[in-house]
């Protein structure tokens, strides 16, 4: 998973999200109402989904609602006036009954407001 940031010409900076790659498990990711853990692509296919060398993933479960998921605090690493470009690499596993969306939220929270959520992407 890739938080980055675009500088004014476009050129592509540092990852904002702490331990993109889970390198340490779920350190910096708060699992929110749902529960979760790390596993290496070493340890071959997970649910079908066939997973690249090298990498570590996360892995998700319990969920009973479309918003619940990994999440983690960004609040002081944007700028207002900034470009972010955000990428993600999801597989779903698991007994479906047709078509799963995966969905890129933030979730804005303000003193004294409701939270709310805004779709970033697909």
């Amino acid at each position: 998973m890739a938080g980055n940031i675009s500088g004014p010409s476009g050129s592509k900076g540092a990852n904002i999200l702490l331990n993109h790659d889970f390198s340490s498990g779920l350190t910096s990711w708060h699992l929110n109402s749902c529960t979760g853990y790390v596993i290496s692509s070493k340890s071959g296919t997970q649910g079908g989904i066939p997973m690249d060398l090298d990498a570590n993933y996360a892995v998700i479960t319990d969920r009973k609602e479309c918003w619940q998921g990994l999440e983690q605090d960004i609040t002081n690493k944007i700028s207002i006036g900034s470009t972010y470009t955000v990428s993600a690499c999801v597989g779903v596993s698991g007994v479906s009954q047709g078509s799963s969306d995966v969905l890129a939220t933030l979730k804005l929270e303000h003193h004294d407001s409701a939270t709310r959520y805004l779709f970033i992407g697909r």
